[in-house]
């Protein structure tokens, strides 16, 4: 027989959107999102050791199918979407899940355990029905703000994922014409 290819070091499994350093003490780290032909990916690459690179699991894409009512066309096969944003906040991720990702046409934003590498079974579902484009977590990893298409932004409690409000926008200024005088 022909010899087995068992392991390379070839990097993501396709393109990259978002990348950060995951670990501040020693920057040997690296969070990666992205994805290919509609399939996203979240992965933590190791700089200096390829034998601790990992792609955090997707096995809970079905569950959430079903909870969500999604069609299809969200979901491709058993994968989220690619991604659009993504926030973490290191400090807490062996206390609770602490990284939260935005993906390409979705309502809802994610919310990933990097200690056990996988995709939580919860979603961070706004009131409104608008598409997720930001997300970021606190420093103290306790809070999470997601932004959406329409510009409301909502806070979530990471720990217990709980709605926590709207964040109000700006007031905007009047248009008395008395006030340009």
């Amino acid at each position: 027989g022909h010899p087995r290819h068992l392991r390379s070091r070839c990097g993501c499994p396709g393109p990259v959107r978002r990348m950060s350093f995951y670990n501040n003490t020693s920057d040997t780290n690296l969070l990666v999102g992205g994805g290919l032909d509609g399939m996203g990916f979240l992965s933590r690459l190791a700089i200096f050791q390829a034998h601790r690179n990992r792609e955090l699991s997707q096995t809970q894409v079905p569950k959430l199918r079903r909870i969500l009512l999604a069609s299809d066309d969200v979901f491709k096969g058993r994968r989220l979407p690619p991604i659009v944003d993504m926030a973490f906040c290191e400090a807490r991720h062996l206390d609770w899940p602490a990284v939260v990702t935005a993906h390409e046409g979705c309502n809802v934003a994610f919310v990933w355990s990097m200690h056990h590498a996988v995709l939580t079974p919860t979603v961070l579902q706004p009131p409104d029905d608008s598409v997720v484009s930001a997300v970021s977590v606190s420093k103290c990893g306790n809070y999470t703000v997601i932004g959406l298409e329409n510009g409301s932004l909502h806070r979530f409690n990471l720990q217990s994922q709980l709605y926590r409000g709207a964040i109000p926008k700006a007031l905007e200024p009047a248009n008395d014409p008395d006030m340009d005088k």
